[in-house]
């Protein structure tokens, strides 16, 4: 292996983009390609030709650095008005100045990232620098600057002056205004037929609460109301309508959480009370909400009967209710009626204009509808909890008779797909209908934020990894509905799985705020607090997740896994061993009793049992687990999901970490990890 060298200095670092390049990819695979090798003709002579150094491509991006200000601006000048002279390119660019540390072929540093932010930030075809290269060339000839704005930058601790470079054919950004870098989306959010007509609460909830407008600026401190919205009971004879309470109350959730100022309980909270038998008072005072929406449903035939309440925590009082009694097929009618009356008594409070935009258009059939809403419930509620073949079909029927009803249902396409993504775990054949489904969807409706995630979400799989195209595809989704739960838990799962803590940290405990019993995203917190060395602050939030679920797995192992090999404790060990024998399977067992005996150093009685890295660490085994290692760093799937930060901070790995050759990888895994932060650390910055 070749001896690692390192070198700080002062530079200049540019980082150029391609605007549109992941949009493209998915449009015309080999016109992107071949518009990636023509930048790469473009921008090689010119940076060596202005007496640069070309770095690295970063996906469709470059990084390259100057020994001098002036030449990396004039060579920034000359890629923006050569590019423009190509079809199809078009190209943003950032340039900081800065001390970065060189290390053999590669640069790293604050400097790096803060060129990366300005890159971002710049328009198409601009050139924006911060406040370090304007001082360098404001007496250079022909380079001029134009104050755009002074910014707190991501993970950056001072702010930055942002200056734009001024010359002939490099645009300038709007006055007062810059944005973050995303692929445009040139059509508004798509119809959500039936998914508004639950807009009937939420219109006679807001005239409860008096706001002035909707969808205004937030209310202050004494107006804001927090609501959880329970799932509805079924009500029907032979109780086979579960799908019907839960579709309605999810909806219902879904529109109130547009409310700006209204604070909405993440619906896995609001349901995890379901058949608990627990007043709504008890609720909402576990929940720390002032208010709970509760209703019931009942469809007889083709009879449909919906009613809600809204209780006032504190006092326990109807605040309002009301009950609705029609045809099922009129639900459509349904909402306008009851829509137009509710806002004809706040006349006072809302604008014509505002009323216009309460108005829905409903292009679903409600009979598909009502297979879509079967098929998503048989999804979450039957197949997701037993992987049964008999639940998949049966939820994959319900997909298939929306389909057959609307062959334009781009969700029913895209719940189906989903169907299958989750089966494709344990058979790979249903990879191929997968991905011909999220297809259709896409063609159907690419401005449906369900879909988005699902095109996304194709990407993340081994077989077909690619991050730009996800991160291309939930950003899109994530700017048509931003309080998504699904979007914003799609987000963070991504940002976990690549190791990019801060990230998943920062959208994690977003999603906690108004979702505090979702177990998975608190487990998956305290795993990224680990990975990023906060230990203590970790143990914190792993405690809080047992108290709302003593049993829950991730918990329980966190703290196995803290009390094994972070603090070695001998005691506390053993009873965390025996809460996972309580609560895992008859054959997962043996797993607990042989890190006991490894923990014990009882090393052939343990690896009679089990020979994972776990036991290899505790046994203190550097060969046997270095080898295990190795093997885990050609797997196709961590090579995909590179999580340095793990590799870095894992308390676990410690006995082999002065092995040459796990030095070598955790080089690798820096490298990777940071392009990401460079890359994608910043796509979903609160503007």
């Amino acid at each position: 292996m070749s001896e690692i060298t390192q070198k700080r200095q002062l530079a200049a670092i540019m980082f150029t983009d391609i605007v549109g390049y992941t949009a493209l990819m998915g449009e015309d695979e080999d016109k992107a390609f071949a518009l990636l090798k023509r930048n790469r003709e473009i921008q090689k002579p010119l940076i060596e030709k202005h007496n640069g150094k070309w770095i690295k491509e970063i996906g469709d991006g470059v990084l390259a650095t100057f020994s001098t200000v002036s030449d990396s601006v004039y060579c920034a000048i000359a890629i923006q008005q050569e590019s423009k002279s190509e079809p199809g390119l078009s190209l943003r660019i950032g340039i900081h100045q800065g001390e970065v540390v060189f290390q053999n072929d590669d640069v790293f540093g604050d400097g790096v990232n803060i060129a990366s932010r300005l890159e971002s930030l710049a328009p198409a075809g601009g050139i924006l620098v911060s406040e370090a290269v304007k001082g360098n060339i404001q007496n250079k000839q022909g380079l001029q600057t134009m104050f755009v704005k002074e910014e707190q930058l991501k993970n950056i601790k001072e702010l930055v002056k942002i200056y734009a470079i001024k010359a002939e054919n490099i645009t300038l950004p709007e006055p007062g205004k810059i944005s973050r870098s995303t692929d445009p989306i040139k059509s508004k959010s798509s119809n959500k037929g039936i998914y508004l007509a639950l807009a009937i609460f939420l219109l006679a909830i807001l005239s409860y609460w008096g706001y002035t407008t909707i969808y205004s600026s937030p209310p202050t401190e004494k107006e804001n109301v927090t609501i959880a919205v329970l799932a509805f009971d079924d009500q029907s004879p032979i109780g086979d309508q579960e799908w019907l309470g839960d579709g309605m109350a999810d909806e219902i959730l879904n529109v109130l959480a547009n409310v700006n100022g209204l604070q909405v309980t993440g619906k896995t909270s609001s349901f995890s009370f379901k058949g608990k038998g627990l007043t709504t008072k008890v609720i909402g005072e576990t929940l720390n909400v002032t208010t709970v929406l509760e209703g019931s449903v009942s469809k007889i035939g083709d009879k449909l009967r919906i009613t809600a309440q809204l209780i006032d925590v504190e006092t326990d009082a109807h605040i309002w209710s009301k009950k609705y009694d029609r045809d099922a097929a009129d639900i459509f009618d349904i909402v306008d009626e009851v829509a137009q009356s509710i806002a004809n008594s706040l006349k006072v409070q809302l604008s014509l204009e505002q009323l216009d935009e309460l108005r829905v258009e409903y292009t679903v059939d409600p009979e598909a509808y009502e297979y879509y809403l079967k098929g998503k419930h048989y999804t979450l509620n039957k197949f997701v909890n037993t992987g049964s073949d008999i639940d998949l079909k049966q939820a994959e029927k319900m997909y298939l008779k929306a389909i057959a009803i609307d062959s334009t249902y781009a969700d029913a396409y895209s719940g189906l797909a989903n169907l299958y993504d989750a089966k494709a775990w344990s058979d790979t054949r249903y990879n191929k209908k997968r991905d011909s489904l999220v297809n259709i969807a896409y063609t159907i409706n690419p401005n449906s934020a369900m879909v988005l995630v699902s095109k996304g979400l194709r990407f993340r799989k081994p077989d077909t990894f690619n991050l730009d195209s996800t991160f291309y595809y939930y950003k899109r989704a994530y700017t048509l509905d931003p309080k998504s739960s699904v979007i914003n838990t799609s987000i963070f799962m991504l940002y976990w799985q690549i190791g990019l803590y801060e990230n998943s940290i920062y959208v994690g405990s977003k999603i906690i705020k108004s979702d505090p019993f979702y177990l998975l995203i608190r487990a998956r917190l305290v795993r990224s607090l680990m990975g990023i060395g906060q230990i203590e602050k970790a143990k914190e939030e792993n405690l809080k997740l047992l108290e709302i679920d003593s049993d829950y797995f991730i918990g329980n192992w966190n703290m196995l896994y803290l009390a094994l090999f972070y603090d070695k404790d001998k005691e506390d060990a053993a009873l965390r061993i025996e809460k996972m024998k309580s609560i895992v399977s008859e054959s997962s067992i043996h797993r607990y009793e042989s890190l006991a005996l490894a923990f014990d150093g009882k090393k052939e009685e343990s690896l009679n049992l089990d020979s994972s890295l776990n036991t290899y660490s505790l046994l203190d085994m550097k060969e046997e687990g270095m080898r295990r290692f190795g093997l885990i760093n050609t797997e196709k799937e961590n090579l995909a999901y590179a999580n340095y930060l793990d590799y870095l901070n894992d308390k676990k790995l410690d006995f082999i970490r002065d092995d040459p050759k796990f030095k070598q990888i955790l080089a690798e895994k820096k490298k990777v990890y940071e392009e990401r932060v460079a890359k994608y650390g910043h796509l979903f910055d609160e503007e």
